[in-house]
């Protein structure tokens, strides 16, 4: 029957979360998905089975293809000594593998950048300290089914992870700052100035963070974009201007104003089809006071520049979206999973479902973090953010029931994907960023009940606003991703129906109530009718709106079908105003 073997390499935390950057992100993910490509080209080669991931072609498993590879690898071997004897193999070619990117990046510093001094000493021990690689197998024994052996499997190393050691740091850390990324180890750049677009003044990094930061701007990944929040806030603005070559014009006036610092490392992805990126995007954003501590005599010319092309394409929108996605019941699946081929064929589906979300998120013009498995996580710009995020559930549900009707109709409900959506200031700071996405995404899973989406607004003062719901019609309340669609087309008709206010208002009918969110309504003969108190003041507040014209108040009308809670329509109409800005933006009209 053979063995199984369960492979799982991290720690993830210091390899994806602990992040300051899009670049340390996306470098930390792709190192973790390198590390594992490793592990199972490694395993394959020696004769093992592979079962996850199950690649169709064992090229797709050489270095820098585009297939991502989760943390875990699964395999069947022929026997027990053998797979003692592989995983053996296995982590001498990971360790390998791992020490390549610290020497790489060692060597590059030292040669590309003669003003960093880097604590080699403290750098070599630092990443042997790093990486956790754990092995399990169990053999499939007779008359015992494929589901049973697996599961066992996923026991022994949630177990063997329980009672791995801790041990003491090999080095002396006294008087050495921490780094800036996480605070857990300390930083080996002994001298290091300001660069650019890679390195801010006085930030720490320790070994992997240098990794993170500078391996990829050497090599063959040196042409890999790396957008950040400013950049990806831009996006909209850049959109609506790029068919306009008045516009198009002072946007490169702006640009050719404001020398480009010599320093900087790594070309800026091309977020227009016409107007090429040149400069930090943090300058379309600052004020004049800003203009003069980094420019000085050039500060007063760029800032004219700046206010020809505000006054013609007006002011670049400040928020954009980090989203994180994930599948919904995925364990239930993969217990339902009958036998080896069919958890290949589960494989290949997801890593199809990776393929494809790259494809979608590059078309909304978003950058992706992270791709791998039922995991997903990007930028994103915010007039594209919602319907990016529909798409993506729409194709995880196509690829999963493809795999379910194939294992029989009757075997599992088919799974469904979550999204949880920041939005967020340029200036936010990324970890912060990165936790809202994570809440909302639990938010969506939890209070909407998976299948959901949530969106958390935070902007730079007041409180956080949130707002979940089904991606599905409720009766007579439509799918999350239709209500905002719909509240953005009514925010952006020529003539104004949807009064930006409107939100607010209804925040101040739930003072009138005490706080009583509850309405409901009735229709009789095609009029809509307040059930109880708070209904009946929502009804008035709409009324009054438009100075009381019929015609438009009868549109205006048509957000409150379905709607049980004045608390979540006016949280919804607060964040979508947002939307409905990046949405006019997009499609060259000054938003006010």
């Amino acid at each position: 029957m053979g063995t199984l073997l369960l492979i799982s390499l991290g720690p993830v935390q210091d390899f994806i979360a602990s992040a300051r950057k899009l670049r340390d992100l996306w470098s930390g993910s792709y190192m973790l998905s390198e590390f594992s490509k490793t592990v199972a080209r490694t395993l394959e080669r020696n004769g093992a089975e592979l079962i996850f991931p199950a690649p169709e072609n064992s090229n797709e498993l050489e270095k820098e293809t585009p297939l991502i590879v989760a943390n875990k690898i699964l395999a069947i071997v022929a026997s027990p000594e053998e797979a003692e004897r592989l995983q053996n193999v296995a982590k001498g070619a990971w360790k390998e593998h791992f020490d390549s990117f610290g020497q790489t990046t060692s060597s590059f510093i030292e040669r590309r950048f003669k003003h960093i001094s880097i604590n080699k000493e403290l750098f070599d021990s630092e990443m042997k300290d790093y990486g956790e690689f754990f092995a399990v197998w169990t053999p499939i024994n007779n008359f015992e089914s494929y589901q049973d052996a697996r599961a066992r499997v996923e026991s022994m190393l949630a177990s063997r992870k329980n009672l791995r050691a801790f041990k003491a740091p090999e080095w002396e850390g006294a008087g050495i700052p921490k780094n800036s990324l996480d605070g857990m180890r300390e930083c080996v750049l002994k001298k290091a100035p300001e660069i650019t677009g890679l390195l801010k003044k006085n930030e720490k990094l320790d070994a992997i963070g240098c990794i993170k930061r500078f391996n990829f701007s050497d090599g063959a990944i040196d042409k890999r974009h790396f957008s950040d929040l400013a950049e990806m806030s831009l996006v909209p603005w850049l959109n609506g201007a790029e068919d306009d070559y008045a516009k198009v014009d002072l946007i490169n006036a702006f640009q050719d104003a404001i020398a480009p610092d010599s320093t900087a490392v790594g070309s800026k992805r091309q977020v227009s089809t016409t107007i090429p990126l040149k400069i930090g995007a943090e300058n379309f954003f600052c004020e004049s006071s800003d203009f003069e501590k980094m420019y000085k005599d050039q500060a007063r010319g760029i800032w004219n520049y700046r206010k020809q092309m505000v006054k013609v394409c007006g002011e670049p929108p400040l928020y954009s979206v980090i989203m994180v996605g994930d599948g919904d019941h995925m364990g239930k699946m993969i217990d339902a999973i009958p036998d080896k081929d069919a958890h290949k064929l589960f494989s290949r589906k997801l890593s199809e479902f990776s393929k494809r979300v790259t494809h979608i998120i590059d078309k909304a013009g978003g950058s992706v973090i992270y791709a791998g498995g039922d995991d997903v996580m990007a930028y994103l710009p915010l007039h594209t953010a919602v319907a990016c995020a529909d798409e993506m559930r729409l194709t995880f549900y196509e690829e999963m029931e493809t795999l379910c009707d194939l294992l029989g109709p009757d075997s599992i409900t088919v799974p469904t994907f979550s999204v949880g959506m920041a939005v967020v200031h340029y200036k936010h700071p990324l970890d912060r960023a990165l936790d809202l996405a994570r809440k909302a995404e639990s938010i969506a899973k939890n209070l909407g009940g998976r299948n959901s989406m949530a969106l958390i607004q935070s902007k730079r003062s007041g409180s956080d606003v949130t707002v979940y719901g089904k991606w599905d019609a409720e009766g007579e309340l439509l799918g999350i991703a239709e209500r905002i669609n719909r509240i953005c087309n009514l925010y952006n008709k020529d003539e104004q129906v949807l009064p930006s206010k409107l939100g607010y208002d209804l925040r101040r009918v739930l003072i009138e109530t005490g706080g009583s969110s509850a309405m409901s309504f009735s229709v009789d003969g095609g009029v809509l009718r307040p059930v109880n108190a708070t209904a009946a003041l929502v009804k008035l507040v709409f009324d009054h709106k438009n100075d009381g014209n019929a015609a438009k108040n009868e549109q205006l009308r048509a957000l409150l079908e379905g709607r049980t809670d004045v608390a979540q329509l006016a949280d919804e109409l607060v964040i979508v105003r947002l939307i409905a800005q990046a949405n006019k933006l997009a499609k060259g009209a000054q938003s006010k």
